[in-house]
């Protein structure tokens, strides 16, 4: 990815990254912006080769669904097997409100290697 930078005219430390992940057209798009501009440049375009559930929001643990709306890429893991591995804050404010109370689900990664397991890796925290 750093070598998508340069071609792109674009410093690889970037202010803010901005990830867009589309279900119905199995896209992933990675944004870059310097953080002083409120311009964003496109860096990447990715396929999303696989994925699970139906369309719709995930409510509740073992629905198999992708969860829908904003959320904030709380870790990296670059020890994934199925690199590379960004674990979501999943569940946002929509999540709490209309999801499953006795238990929602969570470890939401987005990952490489073109498999949907279903996550069940614990958090970290340091």
């Amino acid at each position: 990815m750093a070598r998508t930078f340069p071609e792109k005219a674009s410093a690889f430390s970037p202010g803010h990254l901005l990830i867009l992940a589309f279900k119905r057209e199995a896209t992933l798009e990675v944004w870059a912006s310097d953080g002083e501009a409120q311009n964003y440049l496109l860096l990447k375009l990715f396929r999303i080769c696989a994925s699970s559930g139906e369309w719709g929001p995930k409510r509740r643990y073992g629905d198999g669904q992708v969860p829908e709306g904003f959320f904030e890429i709380d870790q990296f893991d670059p020890e994934s097997a199925f690199y590379p591995s960004l674990w979501v804050s999943y569940r946002n404010r929509s999540d709490r409100v209309h999801g499953s109370r006795a238990n929602p689900g969570g470890d939401i990664y987005v990952h490489g290697n073109c498999v949907t397991i279903g996550c069940r890796r614990s958090r970290t925290t340091e």
